[in-house]
Parts: structure tokens; C-alpha cells; sequence
């Protein structure tokens, strides 16, 4: 595979799905075979380490490469039910919609919890 002599031209990503992993694997195999990509991680400065990412890891590269990239990305972590076209593992929506919830709540109860305490004359 040749990743091409152009250092430039137009940017464009691939949605690797959420598991950090895999998506370094990805980036690994990519360097490997001669692109030049960067992996975009949704917590890379520390602003949510520990919470469930709500936002896929994502591999920026050039799209004159995309389609090689693809292939490496289909190879390294095949993902059933999805076809070529599919760049990334998104979760149901209905887990995404449970994970919301129950982050909401647990936001609610963490704010809700000492005002009722101060309330019933507990200190």
C-alpha cells in the first residue's frame, strides 16, 4: 500500500467506535503501512476521565487515503452487521439513550441529596 506522495490536500476522519484499544490499534496499523494519521480522542485532555465517552475516537486522514484506511480499519476490527460503508461502531440508540438517563440522574441526585439533607435538619 502507498500512502502517496501528497503530505497535503483535504482532511477528513473515521469514527473508530468508542473502545480507546482498538482505536490505537487502528492508528498503529495505519503509521505501520506508511499513512500519516492522528488519532482524535474525546477525552485526550482530561476532561472526562472515567465517564462512558459519548463521542466516538476518530482517525483524521486525508481523503486520498480514505479508501486504503478503510481497508486497514475493516481488517484490524471487522465489526458484524456493518458494511464497507459503515466507518464506526455506533451504539443503539437506546443504550445511548439509557446512558444519558442514568447520567442525568445521577447528576440530580448528587445536587438533590445535600439540599434535602440541610432541608430536614440533617448536617
Amino acid at each position: 500500500m502507498d500512502s502517496g506522495g501528497n503530505r497535503s490536500g483535504e482532511l477528513t476522519h473515521l469514527e473508530l467506535g468508542f473502545d480507546r484499544f482498538e482505536a490505537a490499534t487502528i492508528r498503529d496499523a495505519c503509521r505501520a503501512a506508511g499513512f500519516d494519521v492522528e488519532l482524535l480522542e474525546m477525552d485526550r485532555n482530561g476532561l472526562a476521565p472515567g465517564f462512558v465517552a459519548l463521542v466516538p475516537h476518530r482517525l483524521l486522514v486525508r481523503a486520498a487515503d480514505l479508501e486504503d484506511i478503510q481497508q486497514i480499519v475493516n481488517r484490524s476490527f471487522p465489526q458484524p452487521g456493518f458494511g464497507a460503508s459503515s466507518s464506526s461502531y455506533v451504539p443503539r440508540r437506546s443504550f445511548r439513550r439509557m446512558a444519558t438517563k442514568l447520567v442525568a440522574i445521577a447528576i440530580l441526585a448528587t445536587i438533590l441529596i445535600p439540599i434535602a439533607r440541610h432541608v430536614a435538619g440533617f448536617f
